[in-house]
């Protein structure tokens, strides 16, 4: 047995290097321009249920690109000036939508609007004690005029490090005052599991490298007052698949 014992010790210390983390290094900066592709969803050959340890997953074959887009993530000072007096300097996001509620691509509301909100931003943050990686603040333009507004319980996205085995939860809540509108509210829950490390294969990542795999549920109520009118809202349920691999500053297959 002796004769045997470093070459199992060997193997044991390769699976556990390949057990990677991932730290607030590993997630996007300001500054960050990010081109990514796009695929219809429903066109995918991958089982979602492929989950655990030293897991290898490889896409290369079953993964093509319908559109590309970028995301470049900009300060609060670079979007909007007038945005650093509600939200926090260091913050820093990208836009997530054209519009809200109207045109190819905005993003639906309960009931039409009479008024035109347009470059829709979330911003973002890094946080310590705990160390964690948050929305912490939304704007907008409505009818011209820059809104932005600070969540009254920031959304976490990711408690850090991530590491294989990793729960966490939390709510988060952003309400949004639109003067001679009225308001618009997000009440929301999270969870999210790190279920599963090994490597990756895309047809970007061309040779196999280490990532984890995180799986998020989302569960929200997106609702709008306009007075004299009572609230309406929509549920929102949403599961969210990323594999993240370090050094990388989006996810290398992001299912949603």
């Amino acid at each position: 047995m002796k004769k045997f014992l470093p070459l199992l010790l060997l193997a044991l210390a390769n699976i556990a290097d390949a057990q990677v983390t991932i730290t607030a290094a590993d997630l996007p900066v300001a500054g960050d321009t990010l081109r990514y592709s796009e695929m219809d969803p429903f066109a995918l050959s991958i089982n979602l249920a492929d989950i655990g340890p030293n897991k290898t997953w490889d896409f290369s074959a079953v993964l093509w690109s319908n559109t590309q887009g970028v995301d470049e993530y900009k300060t609060v000072m670079q979007v909007n000036p007038i945005y650093a007096a509600v939200l926090s300097a260091s913050a820093y996001g990208y836009k997530v939508a054209d519009t809200f509620g109207a045109g190819q691509g905005g993003i639906p509301l309960p009931i039409p609007l009479p008024v035109n909100i347009t470059d829709v931003y979330t911003f973002y943050g890094k946080k310590s004690s705990p160390n964690r990686f948050v929305a912490e603040g939304f704007a907008a333009s409505v009818s011209g005029t820059g809104i932005p507004a600070a969540y009254n319980d920031e959304d976490e996205l990711y408690y850090l490090p991530l590491a294989y085995g990793n729960y966490d939860s939390s709510a988060y809540r952003l309400r949004i005052q639109i003067p001679t509108l009225g308001t618009m509210v997000q009440d929301g829950y999270r969870k999210t599991w790190v279920d599963g490390w090994g490597t990756i294969k895309t047809p970007y990542f061309t040779t196999p490298v280490n990532c984890i795999r995180i799986r998020t549920e989302i569960n929200e109520i997106d609702s709008i007052q306009v007075a004299p009118l009572p609230a309406v809202g929509i549920p929102r349920i949403a599961v969210d698949y990323k594999w993240l691999v370090p050094g990388e500053h989006y996810p290398a297959l992001w299912v949603s």
